[in-house]
């Protein structure tokens, strides 16, 4: 069971450490991530939680934290489905959509692209915005994937049972991230 628990829990992490890291590399910080698998033949959960509290005082600051938002949602699913060398473009196209695993992310990037592209003056550019969007986070996440699979394995490395909540936090994060890039 710990392999197959663990095989979801490294999905999952890979997909919270990718939202983890766009937040942090566009200057967010978070209360860390937490992974739940409920059981191993159904539900499994896992959260990213950023610290929304920050300095917006000019339109520009607006417009820089929409899209560092929008990166953090869009790397999640990529993270998810980096295979190394490609994406899974069909696991992103059923999983990142209104109905698949990762619809609450896809609700608020609908949501958010829409506000992003009026204020940056783009309105009419919708599908444009969004694909510079998710080129920047596939970038973001190919860049960074030997770190992404690390700390998910990290993660996974911990998960003993069932309905266990594995909870990593912010400085714990900034930690393996720094040790990792210091190693390369």
């Amino acid at each position: 069971m710990n392999g197959s628990l663990r095989d979801i829990v490294f999905t999952v992490a890979k997909h919270e450490v990718g939202h983890w890291l766009a937040w942090h590399c566009y200057g967010g910080e978070s209360s860390g991530i937490e992974v739940k698998i409920l059981s191993i033949k159904g539900r499994h959960t896992g959260a990213f939680i950023p610290d929304m509290a920050r300095d917006i005082s000019t339109m520009d600051d607006a417009c820089k934290y929409i899209k560092a938002r929008l990166l953090c949602l869009h790397a999640g699913i990529y993270a998810e489905s980096f295979l190394g060398d490609i994406y899974d473009a069909e696991k992103i196209n059923r999983e990142f959509n209104y109905l698949g695993s990762a619809s609450s992310d896809f609700h608020r990037s609908v949501e958010l692209s829409w506000i992003y592209c009026n204020l940056i003056g783009r309105a009419d550019e919708y599908d444009v915005v969004c694909s510079e969007i998710d080129q920047e986070a596939a970038h973001l996440v190919a860049d960074n994937f030997e770190f992404i699979k690390h700390a998910a394995r990290a993660i996974s490395n911990i998960a003993v049972y069932e309905g266990q909540l594995i909870k990593v936090p912010e400085h714990e994060l900034r930690s393996m991230y720094d040790n990792f890039r210091r190693q390369r």
